[in-house]
């Protein structure tokens, strides 16, 4: 089967794009068992433990950024939502009065459901890159973010802003103050490309972003340098093993306890990586706080072709996608089967990453 497609995109605002097929090695694991969803927080907790013993290593790993890395096992799961789900989302966003564009969102992209397996363990940080490790990679590099380059945060555009329109929003000044341990914002996923890379030859590890003959970025499937989550794996970590609507079940009234949301412009909260409650994989911030950078092209009729069941998404496209919802939305936005998008040069004060790379 294939592994994952590689993708590329050129660095700092350019959107043509291609994909090469990368074959997979397939799992040679005998012994753990496949993490087959749903499981609760005992059976996912002791499918960690399971593919670490296999695997000769720890469920968790902390990297030379300090970033806790955690080990997620293969598995296998329900990608999207319901027709049942769909329903109650469109229910609660009534009782919220939510807007309509966000409401067809959820009617038209979030389904049919899914069987979607992945084949292959991974490590998903457990909190989105901070501050203070994006200035760690500013000062060795001296590298500019497109926010910086483009002389604008907040914007999509590939343009260079005129004096008038200049806001000068970047990753350290992002528009309003925040802590070094907050999450790091106003990062294209060009610059998070960049990042990865950057770790992966810190730590003297192959590069997971390489460029192709004609100078375009392309992702090394096989590589076990850091790397962005492809959308499904984004999605099996969020739930980790849970089929409601958030991974602690379908009362967004709950959501407070594990993420931030639903806050005005002007009255952002210091958001410090890790302050709420976790999922059952142990993985923070999956939902709200800031939106997730993932690997994949993004399409939003993509579930409803036969091609659904990759993992590995479209194979081309001018968008990516961007998961977990953030600090200013609502919380029917901040489900785990919710898809937002962005265009590569996309940099926003709620919009981050987070690390993944092969074990």
């Amino acid at each position: 089967m294939l592994q994952r497609f590689a993708y590329f995109a050129v660095l700092l605002g350019c959107v043509s794009s291609d994909s090469v097929a990368q074959q997979s090695t397939p799992t040679k694991n005998k012994d753990a068992p496949v993490a087959k969803a749903p499981f609760d927080t005992q059976r996912a907790k002791a499918l960690q433990t399971a593919w670490a013993k296999q695997l000769g290593t720890t469920v968790t790993s902390i990297n030379s950024l300090g970033t806790t890395m955690v080990l997620i096992p293969p598995g296998e799961f329900l990608m999207g939502s319901s027709d049942v789900q769909i329903a109650a989302a469109l229910k609660a966003a009534t009782e919220l009065k939510i807007d309509q564009r966000t409401q067809d969102r959820i009617r038209d992209q979030e389904r049919p459901q899914h069987r979607m397996v992945l084949a292959e363990p991974f490590l998903l940080a457990a909190t989105e890159v901070t501050i203070a490790q994006f200035r760690t990679f500013v000062t060795e590099t001296g590298y500019r973010t497109e926010a910086e380059v483009l002389g604008t945060g907040n914007s999509s555009t590939t343009e260079k802003a005129a004096p008038r329109d200049r806001n000068d929003f970047t990753w350290g000044s992002p528009g309003f103050a925040q802590q070094e341990q907050a999450a790091v914002s106003q990062v294209s996923w060009n610059d998070a490309v960049v990042f990865c890379n950057w770790l992966s030859k810190r730590e003297k590890r192959t590069l997971a972003y390489r460029r192709d003959a004609e100078n375009k970025w392309v992702l090394d499937a096989q590589s076990r340098g850091y790397r962005l989550p492809s959308e499904a794996q984004w999605e099996f970590a969020c739930r980790a093993g849970t089929t409601t609507q958030y991974h602690f079940g379908d009362r967004h009234r709950a959501l407070s306890k594990y993420g931030w949301f639903n806050f005005k412009s002007g009255s952002n909260p210091v958001r410090t990586v890790g302050a709420k409650l976790s999922n059952e994989f142990g993985l923070y911030d999956m939902h709200g706080n800031l939106g997730e950078w993932c690997q994949d092209y993004y399409d939003p009729k993509f579930y409803g072709l036969a091609e659904s069941s990759n993992p590995d998404g479209p194979v081309s496209g001018t968008r990516r996608v961007i998961r977990g919802g953030d600090w200013w939305t609502n919380a029917v936005r901040c489900r785990s089967a919710f898809r937002g998008y962005g265009d590569q040069v996309t940099r926003s004060d709620d919009l981050g990453f987070r690390l993944s790379r092969s074990p």
